[in-house]
């Protein structure tokens, strides 16, 4: 304590009782013990204009602002042991009042209004707006300023300082070391995320803790029963907060990021590219095709060539199939407008947006501009950008923005591998939502996405724990290769993937805007690091744990890759990572088969296994042909005689006219009539998407989990933000609304 005078008459010695700064450990201090403080009620404090500040070697120290000797004599009569009295000011007196039983007459939103008020760095037209928004949302006042960007996260911590008289302690300047790891192992982590709380010290008399929410009383109540002495609280920004959990979590989170999945599931991670057995299979096919083509090689050729055909006849009534049931089922959850307007935002939950950004300085404020525009509550928003640290530009870039406070900065330490998975691991790790949702650098969702995927989560049976939205370009037409790219992705998200929802098949989930239960998703080990296009694999590793996806009616747009290179790397990587995901979930067909059903395994084979199949026989098939034409008949009609030769042809005039048809379905039904010509020419597209998969197959051998970087900010005209609207798929009827059927 510093006492600073003495009264002569009385011989009181003077005190102060507000929190000073400690110059030797660098630390603000109280001098009142709030458990001693609470020997006397405050009715009786406030009436005799005393309290008792601390207890020590066996005495009682009272700090009182009128001592009058009667009233001394009667505390000292009071209390259980000797007394010494101090003298304080009587607006120090109410003011540790208020820090030890609270304000009387104030809620503690009023109180933190009043400071603000006070301070005047809000102002009072902007409050009184925040304050009507307060009413709807039922949002407390501090995020809901700071996620407004009135204040700042330090502000906030100095209101709340001054509001609760506690003192100030700057983590992200601080010299000071944390507690020991003992203290913090006491509790689990999410106990410390969920109630933003910093051990700093445990001694034998108190646990000194720094808060951004010295308002939590349940939180500070449950750590004063655990460690069974009190807590002595300091306050600070929840961004020191978060500074301090990266100082103390940290290590474990990159670990966790990287060998979650392959420690408790070994059997589904793709470090380990091909099992034994199929190791052994693949043997075993070499050396039969030897052995069939020095012996025989034209009995060979036709054992071959038959397995092609059956291959692509199978791979054909798929597709068809796939166009059928998305033709003759909802395609999709439907939320309609009424639905939207019928969520209570008072009920809405924290929701997590990950962002997963490397060398994109570029396309980052059109990504913030967006993300701005989100139409859900920005207090109820975490969103991380995932930054690799030594991405400099882009780090640089993001602190030079002006990023709501809801924007958090996530530098994600170098280590291998070097994969989008591994960051959105990194970033979950630190989710505070109970939703969790993915967008890419580019992406621009449309403003309403969050609430219809809350809608639809909430609405949907308990095995939903996933949401795909759909996926769109907004420079479609800039050159004919972005037209090829819109007409594909018209027919995936339009035809193929609500078929599949139809069908109750497993669904491969798109890189983005995939919403997520959060729980769930750390619950499946979250993403595969090593597989690159982690969201395929997610999506079966869903449905192998019984859990469900469901496509809902809204869209995400991204930007079409209109640069050939640029395009061949992006398809390779996911040609790559498809047939990764095929080897994983082959490893054991027989408990692949166990997991999905029948049904499911021919979603699998249809879609994941198919894809890559068909894109790397596509070369040989078309060689052939065009053998046929030089060489004429002797060479290539050997391999293809009678029936063969039939198959073959109704596959290559039937099998080129469905995928042509299904493209023009999917056009169709956005009424996009002017990429009608491009989708007539796929397949020149398809001639592009053989390179990219041979290119894949060959990294799969030789650079596994390398991931080619799709560069982004190349579209000539951008449609802005702000005219997504006009780019939106026509939606379904408003009043219809599908009933989720598992």
């Amino acid at each position: 304590m510093s006492i600073r005078a003495f009264i002569p008459d009385l011989s009181i010695p003077f005190v102060s009782l507000k929190p000073y700064l400690n110059t030797e450990t660098s630390r603000w201090q109280d001098p009142v013990d709030p458990t001693v403080s609470r020997i006397f009620d405050s009715e009786l404090s406030r009436q005799w204009h005393m309290i008792p500040f601390q207890y020590a070697e066996g005495r009682y120290f009272v700090a009182t602002s009128q001592p009058d000797t009667s009233r001394l004599n009667a505390i000292e009569q009071m209390l259980p042991g000797p007394v010494t009295f101090f003298l304080c000011s009587d607006d120090d007196l109410q003011a540790t009042y208020d820090r030890v039983f609270g304000s009387p007459m104030l809620s503690a939103e009023q109180q933190l209004e009043t400071v603000i008020r006070n301070q005047g760095s809000v102002d009072a037209r902007a409050l009184e707006k925040i304050k009507r928004q307060q009413a709807e949302t039922g949002a407390d006042l501090g995020p809901l300023l700071t996620s407004h960007n009135l204040i700042n996260p330090w502000e906030l911590a100095e209101a709340l300082a001054e509001q609760y008289q506690l003192p100030l302690i700057n983590l992200l300047h601080s010299t000071s070391p944390l507690a020991d790891p003992t203290t913090w192992q006491a509790m689990p982590e999410s106990f410390w995320r969920d109630h933003l709380i910093v051990p700093l010290e445990l001694t034998f008399q108190e646990l000194l803790i720094a808060t951004a929410k010295p308002e939590d009383a349940a939180g500070l109540k449950m750590l004063e029963t655990h460690f069974r002495r009190p807590v002595r609280v300091f306050v600070t920004g929840y961004r020191d907060v978060f500074h301090a959990f990266t100082q103390q979590f940290g290590t474990d989170h990159l670990m966790q990021s990287r060998t979650a999945l392959l420690t408790s599931q070994p059997q589904n991670s793709a470090y380990r590219q091909v099992s034994t057995g199929q190791t052994a299979v693949l043997l075993g096919i070499l050396l039969c095709l030897g052995l069939g083509l020095a012996f025989n090689a034209v009995v060979t050729g036709i054992v071959i060539s038959l397995l092609i055909q059956i291959f692509y006849t199978g791979y054909n009534a798929f597709r068809l199939w796939m166009m059928y049931e998305a033709a003759t089922n909802p395609p999709e959850v439907n939320v309609s407008t009424g639905e939207l307007a019928a969520l209570d935002p008072k009920t809405l939950p924290i929701y997590t947006i990950l962002v997963p950004l490397y060398r994109e300085a570029n396309v980052l404020p059109t990504l913030v501009d967006a993300l701005k525009r989100l139409e859900y509550p920005p207090d109820r928003l975490d969103v991380k950008l995932l930054l690799e640290e030594d991405d400099e530009d882009t780090i640089r870039a993001a602190k030079s923005a002006a990023l709501p406070n809801y924007i958090e900065l996530v530098l994600v330490p170098a280590s291998q591998p070097r994969t989008k998975p591994k960051a959105c691991n990194y970033g979950l790790a630190r989710a505070r939502g109970e939703y969790v949702v993915i967008y890419d650098a580019e992406d621009i969702p449309e403003p309403d996405q969050l609430l219809k995927a809350v809608a639809v989560l909430r609405s949907s049976p308990a095995e939903v724990v996933c949401v795909q939205a759909k996926l769109s370009y907004y420079n479609a037409f800039q050159n004919v290769l972005t037209k090829w790219f819109t007409v594909e992705y018209a027919t995936w998200f339009d035809l193929m993937l609500p078929g599949l929802f139809a069908a109750r098949m497993p669904i491969p989930l798109g890189g983005t805007s995939n919403h997520f239960k959060t729980a769930v998703l750390q619950s499946m080990g979250a993403w595969d690091p090593f597989n690159v296009t982690e969201d395929a694999d997610l999506g079966i590793r869903l449905y192998k744990a019984g859990y469900r996806t469901v496509i809902m009616n809204s869209t995400t747009y991204e930007e079409a890759n209109a640069d050939l290179v640029n395009w061949i790397r992006q398809r390779s990587r996911w040609i790559k990572g498809y047939i990764q995901t095929s080897l994983v979930h082959l490893r054991s067909p027989r408990a692949l088969k166990k997991a999905l059903g029948w049904r499911g395994v021919m979603g699998f084979w249809g879609l994941v296994v198919g894809t890559p199949l068909t894109v790397l026989l596509n070369p040989l098939l078309w060689a052939l042909t065009l053998s046929w034409y030089i060489l004429g008949p002797n060479f290539s009609g050997k391999i293809f005689p009678g029936v063969v030769y039939y198959v073959a042809i109704a596959n290559l005039f039937i099998g080129n006219f469905t995928f042509v048809y299904v493209n023009m379905i999917s056009l169709a039904k956005r009424e996009e009539w002017s990429l009608v010509i491009p989708a007539l020419l796929s397949p020149f597209y398809w001639l592009l998407m053989s390179v990219a998969a041979w290119k894949g197959l060959w990294q799969l051998v030789s650079r596994p989990f390398y991931w080619e970087k799709t560069i982004h900010g190349l579209a000539n005209n951008p449609i802005p933000p702000t005219r997504v609207e006009d780019r939106r798929i026509r939606p379904e009827s408003a009043h219809v609304k599908k009933q989720v059927t598992l």
